[in-house]
């Protein structure tokens, strides 16, 4: 994940109680204990952006309603030791812009040498705790991502040492499909934000992607999903829209055990590559199609393909 956010706001640590009290029961979008379908509006999401010299800048946010008897109560960050890095307390009377109806934020600061994974967490009045531990947060490698010339302007560079260009021979090609044949498909599209009757199970069909740069121009995106697959419940297809609305690839996966389409054919992980062309239009939106609850899409908005150089990952 190539950051951008975080967020929180205050109330009184002492009516809360402790963060340790408050980690005797911890919720998680794979354990949602009595709590089924209410992870997508408790579960803490995180943004970061690097700060020149060292460090993140980070964001974290909860969807949360908030009431006053219901809301958000508190927000805080550990790091991979434990370490409390940031908390900060809400009032259902706080009408600060970054504690409102449905949007809950915290910013805040991570110090270079941070320990990962971090882990969000948020206390809600009535749903208890909840938390996210970052696994995929790399937090030593944003510094040496990151160059600046003497004006304090970052430096753009194609691709670092760790991470070389995809040749052009490895871009995978699949065949043409319209956006007309892909229609029936978007009839109700759900995300993150709006899981619609489906509070609960964005988590399992939003598709992640990473982009890697191809020699010459463009790009190699590799789309993730982490959904279970019998022969009744699976995810049947992958595809990428560019800004314009083209289709630039379709990936279709089927019930079988051994399905050659994905790549990493383990259960509750579906991946695929799609091959992002020279010159396609911004931002992407990748889809997901679940056969029992539908189509799934995240938009890209950060990804300037232009300059992309790394990943940016939900």
């Amino acid at each position: 994940m190539e950051g951008r956010f975080l967020f929180w706001w205050n109330l009184c640590a002492v009516v809360f109680g402790s963060v340790e009290q408050l980690k005797q029961r911890i919720y998680t979008v794979d354990d949602t204990g009595e709590w089924r379908g209410k992870a997508d509006a408790h579960i803490p999401m995180l943004d970061m952006d690097v700060v020149r010299g060292g460090g993140w800048n980070a964001r974290m946010w909860t969807t949360h309603q908030k009431t006053d008897s219901h809301y958000i109560g508190k927000h805080w960050v550990e790091d991979g030791d434990g370490h409390l890095i940031h908390e900060k307390d809400f009032s259902p009377t706080d009408d600060n812009i970054l504690n409102q109806e449905k949007n809950q934020t915290s910013l805040f600061m991570v110090p270079k040498g941070t320990k990962e994974p971090l882990t969000t967490y948020a206390w809600c009045t009535v749903h208890g705790t909840w938390a996210h531990t970052w696994e995929g947060v790399q937090l030593s490698h944003f510094e040496e991502d990151v160059k600046f010339d003497e004006n304090g302007n970052e430096i753009q560079e194609p691709e670092d040492e760790g991470a070389p260009l995809k040749k052009p021979h490895e871009v995978p090609v699949h065949d043409k499909v319209s956006a007309e044949d892909l229609k029936h498909l978007k009839d109700e599209v759900f995300t993150v934000e709006a899981p619609g009757r489906w509070r609960g199970k964005s988590g399992l069909h939003v598709p992640n992607m990473d982009l890697h740069a191809v020699e010459g121009g463009g790009h190699i995106a590799e789309l993730l999903t982490e959904h279970g697959k019998d022969d009744t419940h699976f995810i049947t297809k992958h595809w990428i829209e560019d800004g314009a609305g083209a289709i630039l690839g379709v990936v279709n996966f089927d019930e079988s055990a051994q399905d050659p389409n994905v790549i990493a054919n383990e259960l509750k992980r579906q991946v695929s590559q799609i091959h992002v062309p020279k010159g396609a239009k911004v931002p992407l939106t990748t889809y997901a199609n679940c056969n029992v609850h539908g189509t799934w899409a995240h938009t890209w908005s950060g990804v300037d393909l232009d300059g992309f150089s790394g990943s940016d990952e939900l």
